[in-house]
This record gives C-alpha cells, sequence and structure tokens, in this order.
C-alpha cells in the first residue's frame, strides 16, 4: 500500500483561450487603426479636440497643439488655449458652436490666431456636439487645419487672374 494519493482537476479553457486569442486580434486591429488616424492627422496636418462638458476638461492632439503654437510637450488646459485667442474671439467661437447644436448641426468656422514666428495664421475649425442616448449634449468634438498657406495660394491665383484679365482687356 503506497502512501501517495493523486488529486486532478482537469478544465476546459479552450473557450477562455479562443477569447484572449480574439482580444489580442482585436488589439491589434486597434493600434492599427489608430496608427494610422495618426499618420492621416500628419499628412493633412489636421488635429482634433474634445470639450467635456460634464467635466469642463479639454483634450487635444499634438498636432491641434502645434498648430495652435502651444506647448506639445506638456498639458495645457482650456484657460491656456483662451489666453492664447483672447476671450472675445474664444466668445465668437463659443457662440458657433452653441447655436449650430442648437439648431442640430456642426459648426464650421474660421478663425485668426497668433503666431509666434509671423504673421497671424488663419485656422478652421469644425466641431459637433457629442450626444447621449437619451439626447444630452454632452461635449464637443472637431477638429482644426492651418489653412494659412491654402488662403495665401488662393490670392495669389486671384491676383494672377486679375493681371491677366486687366492685360486682356488693355
Amino acid at each position: 500500500v503506497s502512501d501517495w494519493q493523486l488529486v486532478a482537476t482537469i478544465r476546459d479553457i479552450s473557450e477562455r483561450k479562443a477569447a484572449e486569442a480574439a482580444m489580442l486580434v482585436k488589439n491589434t486591429q486597434l493600434q492599427e487603426a489608430n496608427r494610422l488616424l495618426r499618420l492621416a492627422e500628419d499628412v493633412a496636418r489636421i488635429g482634433h479636440w474634445h470639450y467635456d462638458l460634464t467635466t469642463g476638461k479639454a483634450d487635444w492632439s499634438p498636432l491641434f497643439a502645434d498648430i495652435h503654437g502651444l506647448p506639445v510637450d506638456r498639458p495645457v488646459d482650456a484657460a491656456d488655449y483662451i489666453a492664447l485667442l483672447g476671450a472675445e474671439q474664444f466668445a465668437h467661437i463659443r457662440a458657433e458652436a452653441r447655436r449650430a447644436i442648437q439648431q442640430g448641426q456642426r459648426f464650421r468656422l474660421a478663425t485668426q490666431i497668433p503666431s509666434t514666428d509671423g504673421p497671424p495664421r488663419i485656422i478652421e475649425m469644425q466641431g459637433q456636439g457629442e450626444i447621449s442616448a437619451s439626447g444630452e449634449l454632452l461635449g464637443l468634438f472637431g477638429v482644426c487645419q492651418d489653412i494659412t498657406e491654402q488662403l495665401d495660394i488662393q490670392e495669389t491665383l486671384r491676383q494672377a487672374r486679375d493681371r491677366a484679365l486687366s492685360a486682356a482687356e488693355a
């Protein structure tokens, strides 16, 4: 007779392993989607922002900060953004956003911001309300793009066209 006893339990963990593998695939897909989104933002030079009305907290992408001349390497808050734009200009943006959201629309506007290395820049901002399932406005989300160069090119083309028309008339 032996003094040793063996007790064993066998559990089928194949469902858990399959779920873990599926989660790993989804996580990899999400990481790739985020990487591609960052690349698209960089290529288009479009930054994004989010303002949570429930907490009053503002977040934005590093590209949004770069476009606006805000520090990319440290967190900044809405007060920094208001200081950059000035209270009057910020109030105009807020009023336009509020008007559009009350009408159930997206908002789009161009605004001028100061530049640390030259003349002011023109930023186009687009956004929309973030609405809960119950219809409550939770926050605002949007994108911005520096359109200064595009406007400069359009003005150069307009001037060239005007000169050509003047020459043709003469």
